[in-house]
């Protein structure tokens, strides 16, 4: 509404003019541009009035606590895995994604046309198609796309060589809208036009920047119509921060900063292994491409991918590339922050799948890219150790020809420990004395400086018998560590999740120095986004014929107190925690435990399986009406 008040506002000022439709006769605004901002403003004042309605009382904010009764109140319904409030949005978002590019083009087109001495510059002939003046692209007359339509390709092609060139003119804008019919089924199998496109992706300057303005302009989604299906297309979660269609522009844009970004030494050297940098933005923009269509999202893309890129003259390797990047983009993320990579099983099997160095390497930036272009919360220290520690594993497998063993890696570890350990004055034989309690699962799972600092912690303890609770802020790692040492015993992961406010260590200390007492409950605030997120929880038993433990998978909808409630269920049934791998994505929870019954073997009985999954369900999910909107833990 503001965007349109702008124009209204500032044209009202100059010509006098007292409604938009004045503006017709001013020459200043085309019908067909007056006739689009008038159905936008009926219909943003439609949506208004509705979310009034709906709230009982003047609000301007279209929240989650809304989105979806207003779907309803306009009638969407769900269609398959296409949500009602997810096809309301799209709608509302392609309504002010386009009216926000007309009010650009007239805000630039007053700019022009108002205040000329700020383009007086001097003609320059660029081609026989386009000239410039200063830094901005004008085509040489107006019928240029009525006879030669490629150049509605060639305008960015020319953007990114030119870099003096940064804007493009009113009238120029005007000419590509209005001649965006050429982009046809001929156009798009025109040999030049997809020689074109395949060389704006392979330019090494601006390919971000030049993408969205094609997508601005119109000539993205025409050009390509499966971008144009996901155009305003939103997911309804807390996750996903962006709009699919903005997303995808955004992971190519952090693509393409791995070639200027020294600051980060290492992806920036990994970018310029790349054989072909091009794959790795071709892949960026096909990874999400089928989002909203029935069937895995990967899968249906990947098929896109493959075909898109033999049409457009990519070799069979090529195109083969890019293709399992786009149907494997989640497998590098899912790894890393739900699987134990320190398990030779885990790290063997993700080696399999990629099984060459180029692989990796695309993979590797491709999942940076993509956590980075879904949510600006998202990527963190943590995220990064995560990835670049599995990154290092799998490229020293490949490398080595899996030659490479685990009691190397230890060894090398313990070295590396001890040598930190001197600083500390402890000897060489207390440290591998103390080292006899841990299997090799300790470290491998552990860094250098984490094994130091444990090691440390035990040894320096005047009462050996007393459970050490140390903790460390701001590691390299991007999160506070807390390291339990003690005496094992029942329900020990019940009470470490107890409520914490204020001073963790030493309530932990506590805690733990008396017999479980987890049967209190406490009462924990429920964030108001989260009460329209009532997913039903998926909780799955899964033993493996290699592993010693049995796996617990849980996913649901995050609340504070969720992982205490998960572990009174396992406190109560007698269930051991020896590791776990807890992970949270927007509203959404998948954590992993592996466990065993209280003798130490892996959970077999199917009774016993079928009740801990039905009490964790039962337990976890998040109550749908909370007048306080606080719950029991």
């Amino acid at each position: 509404m503001r965007d349109i008040q702008f124009i209204d506002w500032i044209t009202k000022r100059h010509f006098g003019t007292r409604t938009l439709a004045d503006l017709i006769s001013k020459g200043f605004l085309q019908e067909i541009e007056y006739n689009h901002l008038r159905y936008t403003q009926e219909y943003l004042w439609k949506i208004r009035f509705s979310l009034q309605l709906v709230t009982k009382r003047r609000e301007e904010r279209l929240l989650f606590d809304h989105q979806i009764e207003l779907a309803r109140a306009s009638g969407y319904n769900n269609l398959n895995s296409n949500l009602a409030v997810e096809q309301f949005m799209q709608n509302y978002y392609r309504h002010i994604g386009e009216c926000s590019q007309l009010v650009e083009l007239l805000q630039q087109h007053f700019e022009e046309t108002c205040l000329p001495t700020l383009f007086r510059r001097r003609e320059k002939p660029l081609n026989n198609r386009f000239v410039t003046r200063g830094d901005v692209l004008h085509v040489a007359n107006k019928n240029v796309f009525q006879r030669y339509p490629m150049a509605l390709l060639e305008l960015f092609l020319l953007m990114q060589q030119n870099d003096r060139l940064t804007k493009v003119s009113s009238d120029t804008i005007r000419a590509v809208r209005s001649n965006l019919h050429h982009i046809n089924v001929k156009f798009r199998n025109d040999i030049r036009n997809k020689s074109l496109f395949i060389e704006i992706l392979r330019q090494p300057k601006h390919l971000s920047r030049e993408l969205k303005r094609m997508h601005r302009y119109g000539v993205l989604p025409a050009y390509w119509p499966a971008f144009e299906r996901i155009v305003g297309r939103m997911q309804y979660d807390l996750y996903h921060a962006y709009t699919v269609d903005h997303h995808i522009l955004t992971v190519l844009k952090e693509a393409c900063r791995f070639a200027t970004d020294k600051d980060n030494s290492d992806t920036h050297a990994i970018y310029n292994q790349l054989p072909k940098p091009e794959l790795l933005h071709l892949a960026a923009l096909f990874h999400d491409i089928a989002k909203g269509r029935q069937g895995d999202h990967s899968t249906e893309g990947s098929r896109d991918a493959i075909e898109f890129c033999l049409a457009h003259g990519l070799s069979q390797y090529d195109a083969s590339l890019v293709a399992w990047l786009v149907e494997n983009h989640l497998e590098m993320s899912m790894t890393a922050q739900h699987k134990d990579t320190s398990d030779p099983e885990v790290l063997q099997e993700f080696t399999g799948k990629v099984s060459n160095l180029i692989r990796l390497n695309y993979l590797y930036l491709l999942t940076i890219a993509d956590i980075k272009g879904t949510n600006p919360k998202l990527w963190n220290n943590w995220r990064a150790t995560l990835l670049f520690e599995l990154y290092k594993s799998t490229a020293a497998r490949l490398r080595e020809d899996l030659a490479y063993g685990s009691e190397q890696i230890i060894d090398d570890l313990k070295t590396s420990a001890l040598t930190l350990l001197a600083d500390y004055g402890h000897s060489k034989q207390d440290c591998e004395t103390f080292w006899q309690e841990f299997g090799s699962d300790y470290f491998l799972r552990h860094s250098d400086d984490e094994i130091a600092w444990h090691t440390h912690a035990a040894l320096s303890s005047k009462d050996i018998d007393k459970t050490q609770v140390r903790i460390r802020q701001l590691t390299s790692r991007g999160c506070t560590e807390i390291f339990i040492y003690g005496r094992d015993r029942r329900h020990l992961f019940t009470d470490i999740t107890k409520k914490q406010s204020k001073h963790i260590e030493q309530s932990i200390s506590r805690a733990l120095q008396e017999e479980h007492q987890y049967s209190g409950a406490t009462s924990q605030f429920i964030p108001r986004r989260l009460r329209h997120f009532h997913a039903e929880p998926k909780v799955q038993i899964q033993n493996s014929a290699q592993s010693r433990h049995s796996s617990l998978h849980v996913q649901a909808t995050d609340y504070p107190g969720l992982l205490a409630r998960i572990a009174h269920v396992l406190a109560e049934l007698d269930i051991k925690v020896h590791s776990a791998r807890v992970s949270t994505l927007g509203e959404r929870v998948h954590d992993i435990f592996y466990v065993t019954s209280s003798d130490g073997k892996k959970i077999t009985d199917e009774e016993l399986k079928e009740k801990l999954v039905s009490q964790i369900k039962e337990r976890i999910i998040l109550p749908t009406e909370q007048s306080d909107n606080c719950i029991n833990i």
